[in-house]
């Protein structure tokens, strides 16, 4: 267990500069934007990932410190078993919700071009 502390302790460490670094993109992409009217269509979506990076590495970090944040009204009434059971009930959701992510990477399905309306792109009928 020790092992796998350390891992998380050297990934929290590292991933709480991601902040530094959306912090850059976002001024990257209002400078470029505002001053030089140059948009990065990429910049927002970068933070976005950058962020969600963040929050996924960081929250085994923030659970190991006890730091993570948590609904404190039922929580405090909770004895330390029931503490333990509370945050296993609610990392059983994460590990949930990432695997669902993970495993949606079937494609968009195709759009029909081929199709045709009854209504003209003015609004009319043809």
């Amino acid at each position: 267990m020790k092992y796998i502390d350390s891992i998380s302790e050297k990934i929290g460490i590292v991933t709480m500069y991601l902040i530094v670094a959306m912090i850059g993109v976002l001024l990257v992409n209002a400078i470029t934007r505002n001053i030089l009217d140059i948009p990065i269509h990429w910049a927002i979506e970068m933070a976005q990932f950058i962020l969600a990076a963040y929050y996924i590495c960081g929250g085994a970090y923030s659970l190991q410190l006890g730091d993570h944040v948590r609904m404190d009204l039922l929580y405090d009434r909770f004895s330390e078993r029931g503490k333990a059971r509370m945050d296993a009930f609610t990392s059983f959701f994460l590990v949930f919700y990432l695997i669902a992510f993970w495993s949606d990477r079937s494609p968009a399905p195709p759009m029909r071009s081929n199709t045709t309306s009854a209504i003209s792109p003015c609004g009319t009928p043809p």
